[in-house]
């Protein structure tokens, strides 16, 4: 993370130093917890992906999924099954 110089700070403006180390700190735990739940989120969707029963379930997971991931920005690609039911005509987004 780098050197930090909180005495300084604190000692230049004590009620501004203090809100400033305090804010930064906080808000970069609030991106941890973040990326702790979006990251426990995709991995229970990818592990109901890979255990679906019906085609229908594989579609609904699929779908949920690529909703959530550009919800949240990330790219994803389209698996083999997702490919198959579009080219069918089964598959609808």
């Amino acid at each position: 993370m780098g050197i930090s110089h909180h005495k300084e700070v604190i000692a230049l403006n004590p009620v501004l130093g203090s809100f400033l180390i305090l804010l930064t700190s906080v808000v970069l735990m609030v991106f941890v917890i973040i990326n702790l739940f979006v990251s426990a989120i995709l991995m229970t969707f990818g592990k109901e992906r890979k255990s679906f029963k019906t085609q229908k379930e594989a579609a609904l997971m699929d779908m949920l999924l690529l909703k959530l991931s550009s919800l949240l920005g990330i790219q994803q690609h389209q698996n083999t099954c997702t490919v198959e039911m579009e080219a069918a005509g089964t598959y609808r987004t």
